[in-house]
């Protein structure tokens, strides 16, 4: 925290050669605002950025989404299905993003710049603490999607996991829902519904086992039903 303080006063001062000095204490830390700075550290390093982006409602709209990004990182993808729009509608739909920076501010507008290209309405939202603090954790709710299969999976944290995930998923599924959010594990957590109907059910448990992560059902799950069914 005192080395957070300090790169924020030198930049905000200017200052260049310079020995400071960060003092190490418990400032009063528990986990509960540790979790609070954690979400925040990598937006106040300028090393994310949070983007609301609007896409078709159509299968392999998250695909396409995933691939406009030309190999950045993935840190967070929320989405839910609107039970008021049929699949393929192509009416907007709205996912809530964070993406892996390397360049800071200068690469958050190419960011911006290339998804207006590539046809995407995208609001930065990065400074937008209702955004980050609230509104990421609401998106969501009763979809009553028919034939839909609720999933965990999880797979290696790297570079590319989550777009291999979609690009083996392929086509044949639309995505009802998807959250994900990057912890700094060595493994990533996703929750995915997927439209499967009885006829190719066997088709996406093919499909599964050809991606190879690891897998579990979770229809019967209680806070699925309560929430989101």
């Amino acid at each position: 925290l005192s080395v957070a303080g300090m790169k924020k006063y030198i930049k905000a001062h200017d200052l260049q050669g310079k020995n400071c000095v960060g003092i190490i204490c418990g400032a009063n830390m528990n986990f509960d605002r540790l979790r609070y700075i954690a979400e925040r550290t990598e937006i106040g390093e300028k090393k994310e950025a949070i983007f609301g982006v609007t896409i078709p409602e159509q299968t392999g709209a998250f695909l396409n989404f995933c691939r406009s990004l030309h190999g950045r990182n993935i840190t967070e993808f929320n989405y839910r299905a609107d039970s008021q729009k049929s699949p393929d509608s192509m009416e907007p739909a709205s996912i809530f993003v964070g993406i892996a920076l390397k360049e800071g501010e200068k690469e958050r507008h190419t960011i911006s710049k290339q998804l207006a290209d590539d046809g995407y309405t995208a609001h930065d939202l990065t400074d937008d603490d209702i955004a980050k603090s609230h509104i990421r954790h609401l998106i969501g709710g009763h979809a009553h999607v028919e034939n839909e299969q609720l999933l965990k999976v999880v797979f290696p944290e790297r570079p590319g996991a989550l777009l291999t995930f979609l690009e083996k998923l392929g086509d044949d599924f639309n995505i009802t829902l998807f959250h994900y959010r990057n912890h700094g594990a060595a493994e990533g957590r996703v929750l995915v519904g997927l439209q499967a109907s009885m006829s190719n059910s066997r088709q996406l448990q093919d499909a599964l086992l050809d991606i190879g992560y690891d897998c579990t059902m979770l229809n019967d799950n209680v806070a699925y039903q309560l929430f989101l069914k």
